[in-house]
């Protein structure tokens, strides 16, 4: 293996160290991670298919279904749903969502830093493959 990729793979790797470990139990998680994960766990825990179409499509599920099969995410009830079909995104407020994530975090009983870590985890993998596709397609068309 070249010198160049292994400082690749170095550099990959403290990213996903730094993405996985942000907020641990000294910090919180971000705003958005609260809409993603915390919604996308209610979402698979209820079986919801609808897309929340505020943000690219599926991100929800991505963050969820690792945060409930391997976090051991929790849900207090009443759990906020996304809106069956067609909506006005305009008017549409996902306050409802974000006011959730404290009870979700925090009052569930559920390990806050190992949901946050499970939630991460495809975002962070998925940003190494894609930083590694780069470096590679890069190496191939610039040279070494």
């Amino acid at each position: 293996m070249r010198r160049s990729s292994k400082a690749a793979l170095a550099i990959l790797a403290v990213f996903c160290g730094l993405v996985l470990t942000a907020g641990g139990t000294r910090q919180s998680e971000t705003l958005d991670e609260g809409l993603f994960i915390a919604g996308g766990a209610v979402q698979v825990k209820h079986l919801d298919p609808n897309i929340e179409l505020t943000h690219p499509p599926l991100l929800r599920w991505v963050a969820g279904i690792p945060a409930v099969l391997l976090g051991g995410a929790r849900l207090p009830e009443p759990a906020p749903m996304v809106p069956s079909g067609a909506m006005d995104l305009y008017s549409y407020k996902i306050q409802d969502v974000f006011n959730y994530t404290v009870p979700f975090y925090y009052d569930s009983g559920a390990s806050h830093d190992r949901v946050l870590f499970w939630g991460r985890a495809p975002f962070a993998l998925l940003g190494a493959l894609l930083g590694w596709l780069v470096f590679v397609s890069a190496r191939r068309l610039y040279g070494p």
